[in-house]
């Protein structure tokens, strides 16, 4: 039910608010290249596609947690690449950052020591 509902106000929400473009140059033509087209819609499926089977493989293999934290390494490995290949700007403030998040990666794939069997049957006493 809910479903029908998104899809009964979201398609006009969205002319709604696509039409409030045409003034900026909405009324242009657009010029538009067929392999340009077929190039997105083929990248389009093929990294979505590709995407969806790693994060599941990554789900099934290192639980939720552990799969969560890649998203968090998708600026890092960006702004390297940018900085290598693009010659983009890279600052202390940039690697302060990078720093951060990698961290904050590392201690979320720390893993818990075992204990102890004497701290364990420790514990199973209490």
């Amino acid at each position: 039910m809910i479903r029908v509902i998104y899809a009964s106000t979201a398609a006009p929400a969205k002319v709604g608010l696509t039409s409030l473009t045409l003034p900026a140059g909405g009324l242009t033509s657009i010029q538009s290249d067929p392999k340009a087209a077929i190039a997105v819609v083929v990248w389009g499926i093929v990294a979505t596609g590709i995407t969806f089977h790693l994060t599941y493989r990554i789900i099934a293999a290192e639980g939720a947690t552990n799969a969560a934290t890649v998203g968090y390494l998708l600026p890092v490995v960006s702004v390297a690449l940018g900085a290598i290949l693009l010659d983009e700007r890279f600052s202390l403030r940039i690697a302060a950052g990078m720093v951060v998040v990698l961290v904050g990666v590392g201690l979320t794939r720390r893993h818990k020591r075992a204990l102890s069997p004497a701290a364990s049957a420790e514990i199973r006493q209490r």
